[in-house]
């Protein structure tokens, strides 16, 4: 089959058989293998979200390796917008709809500290207000609820770390680093 079109030209959102039928896999697997990106995750940057869904994933005790048993959070969001990123060559209009995935180790202070900032970030309280932290007034999973239910739009800064040979690409959990939903909802 002749490649008769461009896959960059076609909106997958909107596609019909038709226009699939003018593909052949040169078209989409042609490009030299140096020039596709591997990474998932999104370029370093700022990106309004909104969180689409909590899912939860246990991990039983490893005795044989003392590791501990897990309950994570998982946070799967969507991206609305970059704001900015830090790669000039990237168009910022290629990353709406992507999506990010955070993950909070629940059994541990740390996961729950996170994901406790990552709320906190979201409403704009500071994490060091605790007068502003009553009045907020839930439990952080109603909280968390309720901002996947409306889905609530906000922004937060994204950095990939290495560590490992694994690159982690993960909101940055600084108060700097985020647009509270009022902000961001501005912004849209």
């Amino acid at each position: 089959m002749a490649n008769d079109q461009n896959f960059a030209d076609i909106d997958l959102t909107n596609a019909t058989l038709a226009d699939l039928e003018n593909l052949d896999f040169n078209a989409i697997l042609g490009k030299d293998i140096s020039e596709y990106n591997l990474s998932p995750n999104l370029p370093d940057g700022t990106y309004l979200f909104h969180i689409e869904k909590l899912d939860r994933k246990d991990t039983a005790a490893d005795t044989e390796n003392e590791k501990k048993a897990r309950i994570h959070a998982n946070l799967q969001l969507k991206a609305h917008r970059a704001t900015q990123v830090h790669a000039a060559d990237i168009d910022l209009a290629t990353l709406e709809g992507r999506t990010h995935f955070e993950s909070y180790n629940v059994l541990s202070d740390f996961g729950v500290q996170g994901i406790i900032k990552l709320v906190l970030g979201v409403v704009g309280v500071s994490f060091k207000d605790k007068e502003a932290i009553k009045q907020v007034g839930s439990s952080v999973f109603a909280l968390l609820n309720q901002l996947i239910s409306e889905k609530v739009i906000f922004g937060a800064q994204v950095k990939t770390v290495e560590r490992g040979g694994y690159e982690n690409c993960n909101i940055v959990l600084k108060e700097k680093s985020f647009i509270a939903m009022d902000a961001a909802a501005e912004l849209l």
